[in-house]
């Protein structure tokens, strides 16, 4: 088998390969590569101690990533390029991370400390695939499988119980009974694992279609975040679609309280853009546009994507008229309406020059915008100060 590596990696491992040492790509651009699909980061892995690496690669930028833990990133022709040595990870105390590193020279010894047999591969020009414990057989397959005992993978490292979910939606394999049998097993460790890095992957799995994967681990998501709902048939079918994830996430808290939703993406520690967002579709699910007008108003409270927005809404009740708001938004374009306060014909300056201050000049401004989304007034200097006034 033969995959064809990108000339800026190819520079990395041949600068190690003409100083003495063994070097590999590994982990998921090989798996990606075998599968055909865009491979975007090569990972390699050598023999050279981080010392060494360090004096192979003196004539280049290098960063010295995590040099402690044996991973120099070289800049190859602009490209970052992660070389890591070949090491053992003991003892993990926290689930998450190994107490202690120790470099080795055994390639074999090195994979085994990785968490799938997917992930599992090494591969280099010289030598061509290397496959210690059958990732090629499970990729042919379509199999998420640990490598070695699954319990201790996941003791290790309680982040893979999630990954394991989201290499089998992102995939489109299926979890082998050992590896699902030790994610519920040892979902407790969830626990350690950061709500960052739960949100990330949670994310993640609902880039993809992922009802299924709701179905049969419920209970994992339940353990990794306290106010995860119980989605409903119609909003698990919903999960199924190609929406992009932060809609998905949306659907997904139909199913409970605002209040509950409001503090699971708390939980998830979203960012403010992301979670106000999420909380607009929420708050705006059921409003009607049976106008030109309606849609106007909406539009003057609504900060984010109109298109986002209107796919939410078209993912939650298939029956609701997009084209009919569309409609509106070309008339409104067309006839130059606004619905702003930005587009107003009078501001704050104007008021202030006639006496108002603080809390009234919002009160005047707002009621002025009001008058001219609803057509009582034209959007005109002098007509708006005689008609707030």
């Amino acid at each position: 088998m033969n995959i064809k590596i990108p000339d800026y990696v190819k520079v990395v491992m041949n600068e190690l390969t003409f100083n003495g040492y063994s070097c590999y790509v590994v982990g998921g651009a090989v798996r990606d590569a075998i599968l055909g699909k865009e491979v975007h980061d090569y990972d390699l892995t050598t023999n050279a101690k981080p010392d060494e690496m360090v004096n192979v690669f003196k004539a280049f930028m290098t960063i010295p990533t995590g040099l402690k833990h044996g991973t120099l990133t070289v800049l190859s022709n602009n490209h970052p390029v992660e070389v890591t040595t070949y090491r053992l990870d003991t003892g993990y105390e926290d689930h998450r991370h190994p107490n202690s590193v120790e470099f080795t020279t055994n390639l074999q010894e090195d994979i085994k400390r990785r968490d799938f047999t997917i992930n599992g591969l090494a591969f280099n020009n010289n030598e061509g695939l290397l496959d210690y414990y059958g990732g090629l057989e499970d990729i042919n397959n379509k199999i998420i499988r640990c490598i070695g005992k699954a319990d201790e993978r996941f003791e290790e490292d309680a982040l893979r119980i999630l990954r394991a979910l989201r290499f089998s939606v992102q995939l489109d394999f299926e979890i082998e009974e050992e590896t699902k049998k030790a994610i519920f097993n040892k979902k407790e460790l969830l626990s350690f694992v950061s709500k960052e890095r739960i949100r990330d992957e949670l994310l993640g799995i609902l880039k993809y279609p992922c009802k299924n994967i709701f179905i049969d681990y419920l209970d994992i998501f339940k353990e990794a975040l306290f106010f995860f709902p119980n989605p409903s048939n119609k909003t698990l079918d919903l999960l199924n679609n190609d929406n992009n994830e932060y809609i998905k996430l949306a659907l997904l808290l139909d199913d409970i309280s605002l209040e509950s939703a409001k503090d699971l993406l708390t939980e998830l520690k979203l960012s403010k853009h992301e979670m106000n967002q999420i909380l607009a579709y929420l708050n705006n699910k059921d409003i009607e546009f049976n106008s030109r007008i309606d849609l106007k108003h909406f539009l003057s409270s609504y900060p984010y994507s109109l298109e986002d927005y209107l796919i939410y809404r078209k993912a939650r009740n298939e029956r609701f008229l997009i084209y009919k708001i569309n409609n509106y938004m070309d008339e409104i374009n067309q006839r130059n309406d606004i619905y702003t306060l930005k587009d107003l014909a009078i501001n704050g300056d104007d008021l202030t020059s006639l006496g108002y201050q603080g809390k009234d000049i919002s009160t005047l401004l707002n009621k002025a915008l009001t008058l001219v989304i609803e057509e009582k007034v034209a959007n005109e200097k002098i007509a708006l100060l005689q008609a707030i006034q």
